[in-house]
């Protein structure tokens, strides 16, 4: 695999399987938004079933397996099962020990955007924040959900649970600092499902996160609603564009809004 690196900012789109549909999409991807950034398709290729497609000869592909990662690394557990589906950050964590970017986009392969990809990173590019994601709120905010309690710290660090915040992230971005303060941490016992992992890591050290928007304390006011629209307080987080249960095909859409997760 030859990878050459012209920007300094990679869009990373993470995928576990393909069909006509994912594709388009990523072809979409590449043509909107490589001109600015380095744009990568990510395949999690544990069932050793990756065959690259012709309209993708010419795409950076990356390939992974949780088997290895597993090896690799301290992936996180919760009740002493590997965790992978709260794993997501650790393939990126293993493709930027070889690929050195400022900033680190990675997007699951069932978002949509019903605008120009381009846009939407274009609008971030002076952002400054070490991790950007959605539908961050605090313990207090949602005290039922689920991963609250997969959080685990060194034995010599408490972070209460009323000082936790948890996001989502089939979109997010994480700078270079970021991605490091991740890998330290995991190297030092920081473990957790990803969506409460990554806040309490970064908010220890120091360093920042921001809603993309959303609605919510941790938008910025010019940011609200303005990407994507959800409910937080619900369990799936309908109503709204950017949900946790897969939704229809897009049909009738809101423009300019990231839609999750389309099967």
């Amino acid at each position: 695999m030859t990878i050459i690196k012209n920007h300094d900012t990679s869009i990373c789109w993470q995928a576990h399987t393909l069909d006509n549909h994912i594709i388009a999409e990523f072809i979409r991807l590449e043509k909107e938004c490589s001109s600015d950034c380095d744009v990568f398709m990510f395949y999690d290729n544990s069932r050793n079933d990756f065959k690259r497609p012709n309209l993708l000869n010419n795409s950076n592909i990356w390939l992974f397996n949780f088997d290895d990662l597993q090896n690799k690394y301290n992936l996180n557990k919760f009740r002493k099962k590997p965790l992978v589906i709260g794993n997501k950050i650790f393939p990126l964590l293993d493709f930027s020990s070889k690929y050195k970017y400022d900033k680190y986009w990675l997007i699951e392969h069932d978002v949509r955007f019903t605008g120009k990809w381009c846009d939407f990173f274009d609008y971030f590019k002076s952002n400054s924040c070490d991790l950007l994601g959605t539908t961050f709120y605090r313990y207090s905010f949602r005290k039922s959900w689920k991963w609250w309690r997969s959080l685990k710290t060194p034995k010599k660090i408490k972070v209460k649970r009323k000082n936790r915040v948890r996001g989502f992230f089939p979109v997010l971005r994480i700078s270079k600092k970021g991605l490091y303060i991740v890998l330290q941490g995991n190297k030092t016992g920081w473990q957790g499902h990803h969506e409460i992992s990554l806040p309490a890591i970064l908010d220890y050290f120091g360093l920042g996160y921001e809603d993309i928007g959303g609605d919510g304390e941790f938008v910025l006011a010019e940011n609200i609603n303005r990407f994507y629209l959800n409910t937080p307080k619900n369990k799936g987080l309908g109503p709204g564009t950017f949900v946790c249960p897969p939704t229809r095909p897009l049909e009738e859409v809101i423009p300019n809004k990231l839609y999750h997760g389309i099967k």
